[in-house]
């Protein structure tokens, strides 16, 4: 063989365990050099093993060769497809190699958004003010876990639990506090309280006994009862009796 316009020697040595299979060692060739003392930098100066492990390392991410897009090829469809887009948002991807920028839309009335599009901070939701309409109904309601209404039904007493500042007015209760406690049967006038809330009032016959003034000569003051019929009963001389009637018809 001719290198360098001169010739060189070559051996042919057979590889351990293939009979067949050789390699061919140049004569002229240096011996084998040993890391840490006779394999050198092209410097002259001893390789320690150090040096050829830091040699040996992937260089950082600020190390790597500049690469211009447009040498590289093969690039995928969705990475084209981000770096054509221009206008501010979300970033979606819509298909292969295909893509849009979206912003976080609210219903009119139910929702408010901040931020929709990520712009100039996170996008944050709420809950729309709601006017005051002024009307209503009263309602039991049924809510879930986050509040939202599951069922309606007209209420009841049962559903208010009676406290201190909710009390129902049973009957005890009306009764202690009407102005009227109760209704006394006095003379000439009979009460039937079967049904204590409906009381039957009703008058009876009452003897009336009437005094008619009578004075006698000496001055003193000596009444006289009169009859049943109103009449006043006058004695005769001779020991008869004869009413004078004071009421006529």
């Amino acid at each position: 063989m001719v290198a360098w316009g001169r010739v060189v020697a070559k051996s042919r040595v057979p590889l351990y365990g293939k009979p067949q299979g050789f390699v061919t060692v140049d004569t002229d060739a240096t011996a084998g050099a040993t890391v840490g003392r006779d394999l050198r930098w092209p410097s002259g100066a001893v390789v320690t093993e150090a040096e050829l492990r830091a040699a040996a390392t992937p260089p950082g991410q600020g190390d790597y060769p500049v690469t211009y897009w447009r040498l590289i090829q093969e690039i995928p469809p969705n990475v084209v497809a981000l770096a054509q887009t221009t206008a501010a948002g979300l970033y979606v991807v819509t298909g292969a190699g295909t893509s849009a920028t979206r912003a976080i839309q609210a219903r009119p009335g139910q929702l408010v958004v901040a931020d929709g599009d990520g712009v100039d901070g996170d996008p944050t939701l709420g809950l729309a003010a709601v006017e005051d309409a002024g009307t209503g109904a009263l309602l039991a309601l049924e809510r879930d876990g986050f509040g939202r209404v599951t069922g309606t039904r007209a209420p009841t007493t049962d559903d208010l639990p009676e406290g201190e500042d909710n009390l129902y007015f049973t009957d005890e209760r009306a009764a202690a506090a009407a102005p009227i406690q109760d209704v006394m049967e006095g003379e000439g006038v009979q009460i039937d309280k079967t049904d204590p809330r409906r009381p039957v009032i009703s008058s009876t016959a009452v003897a009336v006994s009437l005094l008619l003034p009578f004075f006698l000569t000496d001055g003193s003051y000596a009444p006289i009862a009169l009859t049943s019929t109103y009449a006043l009963p006058f004695f005769m001389s001779d020991g008869t009796r004869s009413d004078i009637q004071t009421v006529t018809a």
